[in-house]
């Protein structure tokens, strides 16, 4: 085990990865209790035409990938994207509203994407690791950064988890209670740990980390304390077993399957009614 800790192309990729997922799996149980769990897709899409405008200024500026800045950018998109969902379901079903955010992002991302394939040819591979995830390519800078923001997350979360739960479970009363500036930290903070997510998994996998662990939660846990728990060790142990997988592959699309598949086994049992 002394690989993980000294081994710099081993390290970075697995810590990062597992700061990364337990983050998500955090976030994502909030989420999907929340009764949105598209919203994570929906964000991530966001997100994608911002990666790539900081990568198209970071290559212009810089001559070379920026990823705090390519971060920050993809960030800010995000929230505009959750602002304007917002202010569309005004007029529209949940549904409809998300279809249309998350394609008009993402078929900007996509068209963004290809003036770096005409422009910058030699960037493009770069462009495609925020579609699709480059989780070998962590550092430990990526830990630093994903641990940083868990233990932020997981403060917040310990801190307010009385209101988090009000605002999960009764929203009115929350609402009446001044329970509006914790909702809108929860979705930054979700925005924030879905922008973190997207270069590790990528945008098309990430929502996969938010869905899966809250699906089997679900079949075992009737507490929104105890799903949170069973979420982070489920991230954890799969993690685990992601990088100890006798064949090479892809650790994010790895992962993913990792976590539908064990999501899948469970859907049979009978869920519970999960409480406050």
């Amino acid at each position: 085990m002394d690989y993980l800790f000294l081994d710099p192309l081993i390290r970075g990729p697995f810590w990062a990865s597992l700061f990364l997922s337990l983050l998500l799996s955090l976030v994502g149980v909030v989420v999907f209790f929340s009764k949105k769990p598209l919203l994570g897709e929906v964000i991530a899409h966001c997100s994608y035409p911002g990666a790539i405008l900081g990568l198209i200024l970071s290559i212009i500026t810089l001559k070379q990938e920026n990823p705090v800045f390519i971060l920050i950018i993809a960030f800010g998109l995000a929230l505009v994207g959750s602002l304007i969902l917002k202010r569309i379901q005004v007029f529209q079903t949940a549904d409809s509203s998300m279809t249309l955010i998350l394609s008009g992002f993402f078929g900007l991302g996509v068209f963004m994407s290809s003036i770096i394939q005409q422009k910058f040819p030699k960037f493009y591979r770069l462009a495609q690791g925020y579609l699709f995830g480059q989780v070998s390519t962590m550092t430990d800078i990526h830990i630093i950064l994903y641990a940083s923001v868990l233990v932020l997350v997981g403060l917040i979360f310990y801190l307010n988890f009385s209101k988090i739960k009000l605002i999960l479970f009764d929203p009115m009363q929350a609402h009446f209670l001044g329970g509006g500036k914790i909702a809108v930290l929860l979705e930054v903070l979700i925005c924030a740990s879905l922008v973190l997510g997207i270069r590790g998994v990528g945008v098309v996998l990430v929502s996969s980390f938010f869905v899966a662990p809250a699906i089997f939660t679900l079949r075992f846990c009737k507490t929104l304390k105890s799903s949170i728990f069973v979420a982070l060790s489920m991230a954890s142990i799969l993690n685990v077993v992601a990088f100890s997988f006798p064949l090479k592959a892809p650790i994010g699309p790895l992962m993913v399957l990792l976590l539908s598949s064990v999501a899948f086994l469970t859907l049979r049992k009978k869920p519970h009614v999960t409480t406050s």
